[in-house]
């Protein structure tokens, strides 16, 4: 499966076990270490992400927040073009409305682990 993502792109996460992270703005840092830390489909690769908000994983039943952590590249939708700045500060403002949005609170992606 050819990656959407590449290290220094920034992405939306679109698709998530746990539904805090549907929405969150990450940058893709490298491949993770260890290509089996999440239950992804064949092929797909696990990004290393860092985000401005925890992302949350379901770890041994509970639950656990970080600000970097592995990613599935289907997962995740990149954004593409040069942003400036104001760019990033308004994707981030969008990223909280977001977040506090009712659709936030009732989405549910039970197929993957992040």
């Amino acid at each position: 499966m050819i990656p959407k993502c590449y290290p220094g792109d920034l992405a939306v996460i679109i698709k998530a076990y746990n539904p805090a992270n549907i929405g969150l703005i990450v940058k893709v840092l490298q491949f993770h270490p260890d290509q089996f830390a999440l239950d992804a489909p064949e092929g797909d690769a696990i990004w290393t992400c860092q985000a401005h908000h925890p992302m949350v994983y379901d770890i041994g039943g509970k639950k656990s927040k970080r600000l970097k952590g592995p990613v599935p590249d289907s997962y995740m939708c990149p954004i593409k073009g040069h942003l400036r700045s104001p760019d990033i500060a308004l994707l981030a403002e969008l990223e909280l409305i977001w977040l506090n949005s009712a659709e936030a609170q009732v989405c549910v992606c039970p197929d993957s682990h992040i």
